[in-house]
């Protein structure tokens, strides 16, 4: 807190400024150069260090690119303001057919304009929880206030299975709104956690149709992500019980999440924030709930791969077991390796193939250079890419390699370029 002094000389008071807590982790992976480092990005939202667009070597010999940490699901609302404001959002109509989803709606905040109810200001004035009688009627309103959001989570963690029951059905009008409200998105979360396996699958069909914008938000990716990591547990007792229910075809909350979610996958792998909500349905997810992001991956392969964001997940399916969408995606992939190695992102994408692929689509990458090892040796991407190449390929390949790189004048031209001599 700083003091400073009025006109009339007396003391004024200057509020400290609330710090924004960030909605998910970096994840830089450092990327070293032969005598040199490469630029540090400023993509505070997905950290990928050491691709660097403006000029320099990319880093040669480096590790592959993880993909970035995943937003955090707190349940305690922390006691700091939040920051709506996004750096380095790339918008995904700069990406071919990749189509955005419109504005988020966060709902109608006309009653937050009302004046103060005085039953608001009794809840807060005494130093005990209210009780829940107390606080139901006022949930929507309490839910967008720091203390009052605090009041709330507080008495589902003390009142038991039946007021969670109570705080839902009076929320179900407003859950989706809550989901991206700054302090609404703890208590969606806690909510969540609390009421019963039926009552989710309730819960998240309500909200189905905001869950692609939810996604696309710095506290709703958190809300979705929470979704995923339930329906995983869902799943998991599902199949304890599935002697008991054989034959049984009810829906469950990940398959309204996947169908919800499945029209805008592609758009979600290149956001800064739905990126996240993809990673932890592959990470947590099982094949019959993630295989939608194969197939969109799959169809936009070009505008996903030469994506900051994009390129990390479709890394991560290539960590999927093999099956058949993940075969697809990798030949999809391979069919344009000569496009993607020389894009500042794609690049790492078709380096990962050669990593952790079969020895059958890594010859079809190195065979698909041949007759242009030269052009490629010269490009700050595909120069990386021809590294591994030459590591990874068949001795009838390499052979090739070195009758084009045979001439004299050639590899003189070569050990001069500023890319090119790595390859030599």
């Amino acid at each position: 807190m700083q003091a400073g002094m009025q006109a009339g000389g007396q003391p004024m008071m200057v509020m400290p400024t609330m710090m924004a807590q960030q909605g998910q982790l970096n994840s830089p992976i450092g990327r070293q150069q032969h005598g040199m480092h490469s630029h540090q990005s400023n993509d505070s939202m997905n950290g990928l260090i050491g691709m660097n667009n403006n000029g320099g070597r990319n880093a040669h010999h480096n590790k592959n690119i993880v993909g970035g940490g995943y937003h955090g699901s707190s349940n305690d609302v922390s006691g700091s303001g939040f920051n709506n404001t996004v750096s380095g959002n790339l918008r995904s109509d700069d990406y071919g057919s990749i189509q955005g989803q419109g504005n988020i709606d966060g709902g109608d905040p006309q009653y937050l304009n009302q004046p103060s109810d005085p039953t608001l200001a009794s809840l807060y004035s005494t130093p005990q929880r209210p009780p829940l009688d107390a606080l139901l009627g006022q949930v929507r309103r309490l839910s967008r206030d720091q203390v009052g959001c605090r009041l709330v989570q507080q008495a589902l963690d003390e009142e038991g299975p039946m007021a969670a029951t109570l705080i839902l059905n009076e929320g179900l009008p407003f859950w989706g709104e809550a989901m991206v409200d700054p302090f609404g998105n703890y208590l969606f979360q806690k909510i969540l956690e609390k009421i019963t396996a039926e009552e989710r699958i309730m819960l998240v069909k309500t909200v189905s149709t905001r869950l692609v914008n939810a996604s696309l938000n710095l506290h709703g990716t958190r809300s979705v992500q929470k979704i995923v990591e339930l329906c995983t547990k869902d799943e998991e007792n599902s199949k304890l019980s599935s002697d008991k229910d054989a034959g049984s075809n009810e829906e469950t909350a990940a398959d309204v999440l996947t169908k919800a979610l499945t029209p805008a996958a592609a758009r979600l792998c290149i956001d800064s924030h739905g990126n996240h909500v993809i990673q932890r349905i592959l990470l947590k997810l099982g094949h019959k709930h993630s295989k939608f992001v194969f197939d969109a991956v799959a169809e936009s392969v070009g505008d996903v791969a030469r994506h900051r964001h994009g390129c990390c997940v479709i890394q991560r399916c290539l960590d999927s077991p093999p099956g058949p969408a993940r075969s697809n995606l990798v030949l999809r992939i391979v069919d344009k390796s000569l496009e993607l190695m020389q894009d500042a992102y794609g690049n790492y994408v078709v380096q990962y193939v050669l990593d952790v692929c079969s020895d059958d689509d890594v010859h079809a990458v190195c065979e698909s250079v041949i007759g242009k090892v030269n052009l490629l040796a010269i490009q700050k991407f595909s120069s990386n890419v021809m590294e591994k190449c030459l590591e990874r390929c068949s001795d009838r390949v390499k052979e090739h390699y070195m009758q084009e790189l045979s001439d004299p004048e050639r590899i003189r031209e070569l050990m001069m370029d500023p890319f090119g001599n790595y390859v030599v």
